[in-house]
């Protein structure tokens, strides 16, 4: 008897486990949106950052959904991921629609870690605080006033790039972008 209600309860559990992830699946399937077939329990992202790096990842995705529509969805492991795969609809998404996708559910703590509370971690009220702040910033004519100077800088990377390689075989890759980027910022 104990043996039948041990199985029972693991199959239970099991079901339970199965319905759990197939509810959960179904999310571009009820809207009626083109999506790539996850895998329990990892969603479509097994693999990644061990086996291929992002890149490829979404690469296989965009070639796998780019003729299905404007966007797909994937799913990192239970959460729906839209994935926009038509320029036009992108740039609808990023400048004239952006106030509704600010929030990108990406990890941010600036009270531990402050590098992620920037801009395009934070939601809600403190993006919209800190995207006040920054929009004056980076308005165009001050963007137009700067590109010279990123110009500049960039011409001496490359130059100095040139002259590491002839003097050396590997060069310090790290070092000369932390290096150049303080020269952009400053």
């Amino acid at each position: 008897m104990g043996l039948i209600n041990a199985a029972l309860f693991t199959a239970f559990i099991f079901f339970l486990i199965w319905y759990f992830f197939t509810h959960k699946f179904s999310y571009w399937k009820n809207l009626g949106v083109p999506f790539i077939t996850p895998r329990i329990p990892y969603g479509n992202i097994q693999g990644r950052k061990r086996v291929f790096h992002s890149s490829q990842v979404f690469r296989r995705f965009y070639e796998e959904l780019k003729d299905q529509g404007r966007f797909g969805g994937i799913y990192f492991f239970t959460k729906p991921v839209v994935l926009v795969t038509d320029l036009d609809f992108l740039k609808t998404v990023l400048i004239k629609d952006f106030q509704y996708f600010h929030d990108r559910g990406t990890y941010h703590n600036a009270k531990d870690d402050p590098l992620s509370g920037h801009l395009l971690n934070l939601e809600g009220d403190k993006w919209k605080k800190l995207r006040e702040k920054l929009s004056p910033t980076f308005s165009s004519g001050k963007m137009r006033y700067m590109l010279p100077t990123i110009v500049q800088v960039g011409e001496r990377l490359e130059k100095f790039m040139n002259v590491k390689i002839e003097n050396e075989q590997e060069p310090e890759i790290k070092e000369i972008l932390a290096r150049f980027t303080t020269d952009i910022i400053g």
